[in-house]
């Protein structure tokens, strides 16, 4: 799969389990992204929700992972795309291996 050339945003926001899910993954692969914090508030939740989200992700939730046409919005699918893509970042099984035979 090409990968578009565009910096990727990941959408997410302040209490999203799923959203940090996307965003440590992306971190510990050293992926270069920005990233969209859609605001929160106790009383209206996620309302109003960011335009990019609705348009997206039909269930209108984060986290959304957008990379030039490419936009991916559930954060298993995120995380398998990051995962499978040689284009993105260190592969965290190898990674893991590695550290693993550097403690035995």
């Amino acid at each position: 799969m090409n990968t578009p050339n565009e910096r990727p945003i990941l959408y997410s926001g302040p209490l999203s389990m799923f959203g940090a899910k996307v965003q440590i993954a992306a971190l510990e692969k050293g992926i270069d992204f920005e990233l969209v914090m859609v605001p929160y508030d106790s009383a209206r939740g996620y309302d109003p929700k960011h335009p990019e989200v609705l348009r997206i992700n039909p269930k209108r939730q984060v986290p959304v992972w957008k990379q030039g046409p490419l936009e991916i919005f559930d954060s298993t699918q995120i995380f398998e795309y990051l995962e499978t893509n040689p284009d993105q970042g260190r592969r965290f099984a190898a990674h893991m291996r590695a550290q693993q035979r550097r403690h035995d």
